[in-house]
């Protein structure tokens, strides 16, 4: 049988951390998980457009209508923020300053 877990325990994957941090009404919790999610599905969006931009077929028009392809550059643009702060944040602490990843 699967073993119970311990409230005290910390989150072990992304679904339980969605979880936690959305059952706690964390925001910023809930943005950090889903943050790499949204910046592939993102980065996939624009590269594509640009991409069929490019090409002469399409007569310089990407695949996605002008209001769309903005709001995937701005996610785009904030979750690479999100990302670089998140690991910001992860290099500082412990005694040394770095965080223990140096």
């Amino acid at each position: 049988p699967p073993r119970a877990r311990l409230a005290c325990q910390v989150p072990s994957n992304a679904w339980e951390t969605l979880l936690l941090a959305a059952s706690a009404g964390d925001g910023k919790g809930v943005w950090f998980v889903l943050s790499p999610l949204f910046l592939r599905a993102s980065a996939v969006l624009v590269g594509s457009s640009l991409v069929w931009s490019l090409l002469p077929p399409s007569g310089g028009e990407g695949l996605l209508p002008g209001p769309a392809a903005l709001f995937c550059q701005l996610l785009l643009i904030s979750c690479v923020v999100t990302e670089v702060f998140k690991f910001a944040q992860g290099m500082q602490g412990g005694e040394t300053g770095t965080g223990g990843r140096f």
